[in-house]
């Protein structure tokens, strides 16, 4: 059964280089903060980075260092069961319930869970269903 909570994430964009997704992983290494999940990519000369830490107002910090302009946003934190159908099942539960997907970043973890970022149309009833 899946369980989840809400919870913020740093968004961010930086001009797009070779490494940059090592450098901005090391300055918020050196500000002492944890990525628990991260989505990055490139896209017209830009980097762009959807991170979920244990310390978003150190990582902004630390961001803001490299000349980004940080800003939380709020998302769903979901643990899904890791076999064949699960992300399937979540997602239709919260098609069927009006709820939309604007897009959503993960992977398997331990104790056969998966761990999931929903940006939805309403994170509050997401959390309620999950």
């Amino acid at each position: 059964m899946p369980s989840a909570s809400i919870a913020k994430e740093l968004v961010a964009s930086l001009p797009a280089k070779t490494g940059l997704i090592a450098d901005v992983t090391a300055a918020i290494r050196a500000a002492g903060v944890n990525v628990r999940a991260i989505s990055a990519y490139e896209s017209d000369g830009v980097g762009h980075f959807l991170l979920v830490t244990d310390d978003n107002v150190k990582a902004a910090v630390a961001l803001e260092l490299m000349g980004a302009k940080p800003y939380e946003k709020q998302i769903v934190l979901a643990d899904v069961d890791n076999r064949p159908g699960a992300l399937e099942e979540v997602a239709r539960m919260l098609a069927d319930a009006d709820i939309n997907l604007e897009y959503v970043y993960g992977a398997s973890g331990s104790a056969g869970k998966a761990r999931f970022v929903f940006s939805t149309t309403n994170d509050e009833k997401a959390c309620s269903l999950l």
